[in-house]
């Protein structure tokens, strides 16, 4: 989504925007009228998201407790659509029949999106760990039992004779599959070398 730019929003004109809303606030194009009423110094769509998400007198500005979040959670849980979007309007709509509270949308989404990222923060680690332990693995394998497109890396030429001066076989078999998540460094250390000692 675009964001739409122009001069910040001032004081004046939040005020200008509370008046004008209680005259025209009950109508559906409130906020065209009101961007024209202003001569179009915002765009209806800036004001909406103005009045919204922080001017609407309703609005609960304190930060979210405890139990709104959890509702907010279970909510999106239980209510995600198929294409993995979450429906905003009804959860904000939910929070207030629950809580007595109207939460801008903007804090609602900040809450859910700031979870996820700390979330997808703890799994990038847990990928991390999974991609040193593999690494671990494969510098501990011998030449014939390594991905082959690490051993093309390793072949040089020689560019005077045009032949190759080294070319390992191919693998068998990548062995990383066969490593469990949870070993350790002496897991690996000792499957290694009982592979070794078998081949």
């Amino acid at each position: 989504m675009s964001k739409l730019r122009g001069p910040r929003i001032t004081k004046e004109f939040d005020n200008k925007i509370i008046e004008l809303m209680k005259v025209y606030g009950n109508l559906p194009n409130c906020y065209v009228i009101i961007s024209e009423k202003t001569n179009k110094q915002y765009t209806s769509k800036q004001i909406r998201q103005r009045w919204i998400s922080t001017l609407d007198p309703k609005l609960h500005q304190k930060p979210l407790g405890e139990d709104e979040k959890s509702f907010i959670i279970q909510w999106v849980e239980n209510n995600r659509v198929p294409n993995s979007k979450i429906r905003w309007k009804p959860l904000i709509s939910e929070i207030e029949k629950k809580f007595g509270k109207l939460r801008s949308e903007n804090m609602v989404k900040n809450f859910w999106n700031l979870r996820n990222r700390k979330s997808g923060n703890k799994q990038q680690k847990n990928v991390n760990y999974d991609k040193n332990k593999k690494d671990i693995v494969s510098s501990l394998l011998p030449p014939l039992l390594r991905p082959l497109d690490e051993i093309h890396q390793n072949v040089s030429y020689d560019k005077n004779k045009k032949d190759i001066v080294s070319l390992p076989l191919p693998p068998l078999r990548p062995l990383e599959d066969e490593i469990s998540p949870d070993a350790t460094r002496l897991d690996v250390l000792c499957f290694v070398s009982l592979k070794i000692s078998n081949f």
